[in-house]
């Protein structure tokens, strides 16, 4: 295992899980009660890749009869066994490591959603040869809100450029992965907006990473929450979409 993955991700534990709101998010409970309509979760044991501090884990633990969440932080995973016991899940267990994972057995299902390690052709051949039912991965494709969506396209791709939310190359990329295996994959998209009141400051501060970067498109964003904003106050509507990758082995 990589020591500096392993610090990497264990010193960003805390913040992700501080993000976490079990079943409250919209996209993934939509993801986990897709895939449980559709039947993968059945008597079925869920190997979840680069699982965090349990975003998707504990989702899929209401459904499944076992739900082992793998990733290379162990205190990611520490928080993760703290909400399993909160929620009183027993059937979750944890796996150290990086991936690809050396494993000693199948799962009937095996998922990943936004991981790094997640992408390659060895990651997804290996993700297909550890399942023996159905390989599903879930990658954003788009995140933004509204005054990002008033610049020109070509300004909103210079704005999201290595922004592994706004990435719809990687997911072209898997699939060809999957086809390359003999599979026929299939996509699945989930969207939602949330609305949140803020000051102009404050969304203003939003774009600090483009003023010196992207100034120009940093001044337009500036210009747009000045026109929206009423008595200094806007309400900003971030827009998310999910694309879920699946096929069966």
């Amino acid at each position: 295992m990589t020591q500096d993955a392993k610090q990497f991700w264990n010193e960003r534990a805390e913040g992700f899980f501080a993000n976490q709101k079990i079943g409250a998010e919209p996209i993934p409970n939509a993801v986990a009660e897709y895939m449980n309509e559709r039947g993968w979760m059945n008597r079925a044991h869920v190997l979840d890749v680069g699982s965090g501090s349990g975003r998707y884990t504990l989702l899929f633990a209401r459904h499944a009869d076992r739900v082992t969440a793998l990733d290379v932080s162990d205190k990611m995973l520490q928080f993760l066994q703290e909400e399993a016991k909160q929620y009183r899940l027993s059937n979750v267990e944890t796996l150290e490591s990086e991936w690809p994972a050396k494993l000693t057995k199948q799962y009937d299902v095996l998922f990943a959603a936004m991981c790094p390690a997640v992408g390659s052709e060895e990651s997804i051949r290996a993700m297909d040869e550890a399942a023996t039912n159905v390989v599903a991965i879930a990658r954003y494709d788009y995140t933004a809100d509204q005054f990002i969506e008033t610049l020109s396209k070509e300004e909103q791709a210079e704005a999201l450029a290595n922004d592994p939310h706004n990435d719809r190359a990687i997911i072209d990329e898997m699939e060809a992965h999957a086809k390359n295996l003999g599979r026929t994959p299939q996509r699945e998209r989930f969207t939602s907006e949330e609305k949140e009141t803020m000051s102009k400051e404050a969304a203003k501060a939003r774009y600090n990473k483009y003023r010196e970067r992207l100034p120009e498109i940093a001044q337009k964003l500036d210009e747009a929450i000045e026109k929206e904003a009423v008595d200094g106050q806007v309400e900003l509507i971030r827009k998310f979409s999910l694309t879920l990758l699946y096929w069966t082995v």
